[in-house]
């Protein structure tokens, strides 16, 4: 558990080769998917995206590609 802009969020951490991804996913019931959005600060790529019924965001030194490919992974995932 965590927070992200002062409300609970889940805080998971996945591991890809030898990068870490800490993935923070907030419930929020209003929520309507959104494309993905990344943002580069200090090293780190920052990927935000919203799905029905929560908002995540992904933080990790991987590349924008490896990224995109673990939000499409994980997306297809949390939706079956």
């Amino acid at each position: 558990m965590d927070y992200v802009g002062e409300r609970p969020a889940a805080a998971m951490v996945y591991r890809r080769n030898r990068h870490v991804i800490n993935l923070f996913v907030q419930a929020n019931p209003n929520a309507r998917p959104e494309a993905p959005r990344l943002q580069a600060q200090h090293g780190y790529n920052l990927l935000r995206w919203a799905q029905p019924g929560f908002a995540v965001w992904a933080v990790t030194d991987l590349n924008r590609s490896e990224l995109e490919d673990f939000q499409r992974l994980w997306s297809q995932a949390s939706a079956s």
